[in-house]
């Protein structure tokens, strides 16, 4: 088995694992009517917490390594490694004390569109599907629909009908 892919996938999970903690986290700061109207009174649509950015752009530059290793590997090695990379993430760990950290989240997941080519059929199949089951596609945001609609595209192309 590839080392470099295992250690991308490990590099991966540490990434999302770090970011979904509780470190950096501003605590404290608001509180009552302050704490549940922050985002109404201050939200910026331009403003991008660092942290949040480095780990976008992290999780999108690991997500296109591992694709390029699993390039390099034959079928039977890569996609158990592709398989676990998409369940991180599209199936990030949940975060009950910072609800933007958890968008952050679902958002790197849009990435893993580029690990779809080195699934089984049928992990790409169990990807759709749960993909359909978290979200209808009529309440899809676009990028989700785009992923489902890339998924629905490889599994036509390779066996005619999903």
């Amino acid at each position: 088995m590839s080392e470099s892919a295992i250690q991308l996938l490990a590099r991966l999970e540490a990434v999302q694992a770090a970011y979904a903690g509780d470190e950096g986290l501003e605590t404290g700061k608001h509180r009552g009517f302050a704490r549940l109207f922050r985002h109404w009174v201050s939200y910026n649509v331009q403003s991008i917490a660092p942290r949040d950015e480095q780990f976008l752009k992290e999780s999108e530059r690991l997500t296109a390594a591992l694709a390029a290793a699993l390039a390099q590997l034959p079928p039977e090695e890569g996609q158990p490694i592709a398989a676990r990379a998409a369940a991180l993430l599209l199936n990030p760990p949940a975060v009950e004390t910072h609800q933007d950290r958890a968008w952050y989240l679902l958002a790197a997941g849009y990435s893993c569109g580029r690990l779809f080519p080195y699934l089984s059929q049928a992990e790409l199949r169990r990807v759709r599907d749960g993909l359909l089951a978290r979200t209808p596609r009529r309440m899809m945001f676009p990028k989700q629909l785009e992923l489902l609609q890339y998924a629905e595209a490889l599994l036509d192309g390779a066996s005619g009908n999903p």
